[in-house]
């Protein structure tokens, strides 16, 4: 199975919908709505409330309670909570809650990387789980929440990877939890990796680039993208154009030009040569033989 990391919006309206990300073995889906109560309503703004999914709540900028059937939950600043599926919860007072993020998770049938998937289960097994002092989780969820505005769900999903690895980091050793392996170093790095080259594929962008965007030498990075996509960062970025490409051929009624200034040939004629050493014929052969 594919082990490159993709998003994919699922559903779409005017008020609900859900982005999968696969990273490493688990599929996470997270949970969005457009309308929400504005943060400046006072005092209980809903009544107690579940979720059909988790619901991890922090972020905030003081102390708040978070209200159970039989307890209330006193969070400090860089506290987080992980509400699980249908349990009855409350922000007793809105004005000074954090960012509720939503997700559900499931594996993937991908094997060979670290096990997230097991990890996370791990952690938030319980009807709620209290991770104390976690400013940096807190942070990478208003990071999202501002995100949302833009709709840059790749970079949503890069953030929401690194959420996990720190949710993940932070528990090691608590009261109660079991070994957990903490993940690959790498494997964050991967998929920044392949959220800069899906991002930047179609302009003249360089493994210095990347490089940099990474903090890593190029030489580094040259090994990541070999280790992650059995190719070199050249190949990759023609991989990524062509399929593109292929992809425009026969599902848009676009000219060969408009189609090789959108994947990043400035001239027909390379985009020309480099089809047909990726394909073996030129791109009208192609889409002949597509339709055959």
């Amino acid at each position: 199975m594919n082990k490159m990391i993709y998003s994919e919006l699922l559903m779409k309206d005017t008020s609900f919908r859900e982005h999968v990300y696969n990273i490493e073995n688990i599929k996470i889906t997270m949970v969005t709505r457009d309308a929400m109560p504005s943060s400046g309503q006072k005092k209980d703004y809903s009544p107690m409330h579940t979720h059909s999914c988790y619901e991890l709540i922090g972020g905030g900028d003081c102390d708040y309670n978070l209200v159970f059937e039989d307890e209330i939950l006193n969070l400090n600043i860089g506290d987080l909570v992980v509400v699980s599926p249908n349990i009855m919860h409350k922000c007793e007072d809105v004005s000074k809650a954090g960012i509720g993020l939503q997700f559900d998770i499931a594996p993937n049938g991908v094997s060979g990387g670290p096990d997230l998937y097991g990890m996370l289960t791990e952690i938030i097994k319980k009807d709620h789980t209290y991770i104390p002092k976690c400013p940096d989780v807190g942070k990478l969820m208003l990071d999202i929440d501002a995100k949302e505005e833009s709709g840059d769900w790749l970079s949503i999903g890069l953030l929401f990877y690194e959420i996990i690895i720190r949710l993940i980091s932070a528990t090691i050793g608590m009261p109660n939890a079991k070994s957990i392996n903490q993940p690959d170093s790498d494997s964050l790095r991967k998929y920044k990796i392949q959220t800069l080259i899906h991002h930047n594929f179609m302009r003249d962008v360089s493994l210095e680039e990347i490089a940099d965007a990474l903090h890593l030498s190029p030489r580094q990075a040259s090994r990541l993208v070999k280790d992650y996509f059995g190719c070199t960062f050249k190949d990759l970025i023609v991989k990524m154009r062509m399929e593109k490409t292929a992809h425009m051929l026969l599902n848009s009624d676009w000219s060969v030009f408009k189609i090789a200034q959108s994947v990043g040939y400035s001239s027909v004629r390379g985009f020309y040569s480099a089809f047909k050493n990726y394909y073996g014929c030129l791109p009208a052969e192609y889409k002949n033989k597509a339709k055959e």
